[in-house]
C-alpha cells in the first residue's frame, strides 16, 4: 500500500462533548476531517489529540479567559487578582475605577505621576458628588 492509500492516524478530541474523532481521509492532507454524531469535524495538525496523562489540557482544548491574563505588563496584577476584579467587587463607577487603578499601579509603573492622577480622579468625584 502506498502512502496515498493509507488512512490517516490523526485524532481530535472535541471541545464540548470530548469525543474522540478519527481522521477518515486517505493519504497526506493539510487538514483532517472526521465525523461524530452526523457532524463533520475539521481540524489542523497542530490540534491533534495526543494522550495527555497527568498534564494540563493543550491550549487548543482550553478556553482562555480574558480575565486570566494581563496584557502589556504586570503593573496591575499582584498574583491574586486583577484591578478590574476590585472594580467589579465594589461596583465602582469609571471615576472611582480610575482612581483605584492609578493608586494600585503607582509602585510598579509611574510612581508620583500615578498618585497625582489618582488624586485628580478623587477630586473629580468630590466635585461631582459633594459640591466641593
Amino acid at each position: 500500500m502506498n502512502e496515498d492509500e493509507r488512512v490517516c492516524d490523526s485524532r481530535f478530541r472535541t471541545m464540548y462533548s470530548m469525543e474522540l474523532v478519527k481522521c477518515e481521509l486517505l493519504g497526506r492532507h493539510p487538514i483532517h476531517q472526521g465525523y461524530v454524531k452526523g457532524e463533520t469535524i475539521i481540524w489542523r495538525p497542530d490540534q491533534e489529540y495526543r494522550e495527555w496523562i497527568n498534564t494540563e489540557k493543550p491550549k487548543s482544548m482550553k478556553k482562555d479567559k480574558a480575565t486570566d491574563k494581563q496584557v502589556g505588563g504586570d503593573h496591575y496584577k499582584n498574583g491574586k487578582m486583577q484591578v478590574f476584579d476590585v472594580w467589579d467587587a465594589f461596583g465602582l463607577d469609571p471615576y472611582e475605577a480610575n482612581a483605584v487603578k492609578y493608586l494600585l499601579r503607582h509602585r510598579k509603573k509611574n510612581g508620583k505621576e500615578d498618585l497625582e492622577k489618582a488624586i485628580h480622579y478623587i477630586q473629580v468625584i468630590m466635585e461631582k458628588n459633594y459640591d466641593v
